[in-house]
């Protein structure tokens, strides 16, 4: 039987319906006393924390030249990227044998010894930088599975840093661009990239030890709203496999300009700057803008990268950020490189062979090593990386320690 309902009640009737409908596809209220527990590390306003709220202050060192690797950091050339080391190396000794070489490489510049001793010294971070490359077989993963379970085992936080994306992010060497169209330009990298974060997310959702995926090292984008655009993306490719993860989000212009994001992108992020200052000495005023954005959003702020330079500069630096309460951490660069005018963390001697081998990469118009002497070189160099054969600056120690001692 069809229960009549006269017209004039039949639109108060229907809106009551579908309120009904409306209100019983909407998930029940949680109790503000039962709010979801983030297990991992993730943003508490200003502050980093850890699964029981407890404030976490993320200081390390970069682990530069493993899973990217740059010129200077191996002896030679500001100016070299990753894919143009291998390409010459392969025109030098052949695909074969500089694929056994990036192998090795992969498996002594940084080992368990280095996330060990990391740990010795009292920092507490690692920042991982990755290249695109170094993920496109399986010898990648296994080497970015094995760092977390280093650092696991001696309770050292990872923070993951895709530091040269698919295309590139710009056309500096940092970013290992192809010569083609750049992130900003290309639908199939920004895809890419998506992608890959979607699968080390994935990967990695449900470890602890993971700190922060920290999306693109050093963005150059031709405008702001671009920049968020792909951060965006990437984000809401990482939610759909990770719900806990944080997330660091650099600003423009090499992670120095911050004006796009005029709010924040998601609820667990924090805003990571890097600090040199080659070209002047303008951290104040950096700094001071920074600590004005994290205020307005209540949102941590993070030093991805500071270095390169004397003890006295170094020092300073460490001293304006640990002044800074709304400066949640910072990561050292590098943990470990060929010898620079600047004195390093851990050093080690270049030999001759791969010196030379390095100088014909920089400038390949003369002196071209033989096949003999660069496999030398390439194998010399495989051994020279090794922590046990490097020097340890305990003065540099000293004073990026300092801040860790005192709590």
């Amino acid at each position: 039987m069809v229960q009549f309902v006269p017209p004039s009640l039949k639109i108060p009737f229907l809106l009551l319906l579908s309120g009904a409908w409306a209100l019983a596809q909407v998930p029940p209220q949680t109790n503000p006393s039962q709010a979801r527990v983030n297990p991992m590390l993730h943003q508490s306003g200003l502050r980093i924390v850890d699964g029981a709220g407890r404030p976490v202050k993320l200081r390390g060192v970069n682990l530069a030249g493993w899973l990217q690797w740059e010129g200077f950091l191996f002896g030679k050339g500001i100016f070299t990227s990753y894919s143009k080391i291998i390409g010459k190396l392969e025109l030098l000794v052949g695909p074969e044998e500089t694929a056994r070489f990036r192998e090795e490489i992969f498996r002594s510049f940084i080992t368990e010894a280095d996330v060990r001793k990391i740990s010795e010294l009292g920092f507490n971070t690692v920042r991982i930088l990755v290249n695109k490359h170094a993920l496109e077989d399986q010898t990648g993963w296994n080497v970015l599975d094995d760092a977390l379970s280093w650092c696991e085992k001696y309770h050292v936080y990872a923070v993951i840093d895709f530091h040269a994306v698919p295309g590139g992010q710009s056309r500096l060497p940092t970013s290992d661009p192809d010569g083609g169209e750049l992130l900003w330009h290309s639908e199939d990298n920004q895809a890419s990239t998506a992608a890959i974060w979607k699968k080390i997310a994935s990967r990695y959702s449900g470890r602890k030890i993971v700190a922060a995926y920290d999306l693109i090292n050093e963005p150059v984008p031709p405008t702001g709203p671009e920049l968020v655009n792909i951060y965006e993306r990437i984000i809401r490719a990482i939610r759909e496999v990770d719900p806990n993860h944080m997330v660091f989000l650099e600003g423009g212009k090499m992670a120095k300009e911050f004006s796009m994001f005029t709010k924040p992108l998601c609820d667990n992020q924090a805003y990571s700057f890097h600090m040199y200052t080659w070209f002047g000495d303008n951290r104040e005023k950096l700094l001071n803008s920074y600590r004005a954005l994290a205020g307005q959003q209540h949102v941590p702020l993070w030093c991805g990268e500071f270095g390169e330079n004397t003890y006295e500069m170094t020092g300073s630096t460490v001293g304006m950020f640990e002044a800074s309460p709304e400066i949640a951490g910072w990561t050292y660069f590098p943990w470990k490189r060929a010898p620079t005018k600047y004195p390093g963390l851990v050093t080690f001697e270049v030999p001759e062979d791969w010196r030379k081998v390095m100088t014909w990469i920089t400038a390949p118009l003369f002196n071209r090593p033989t096949r003999g002497r660069a496999r030398e070189g390439m194998q010399e160099f495989t051994q020279a990386v090794r922590l046990e054969r490097g020097s340890l600056d305990q003065r540099m120690v000293s004073i990026l320690t300092r801040p860790l001692n005192r709590q």
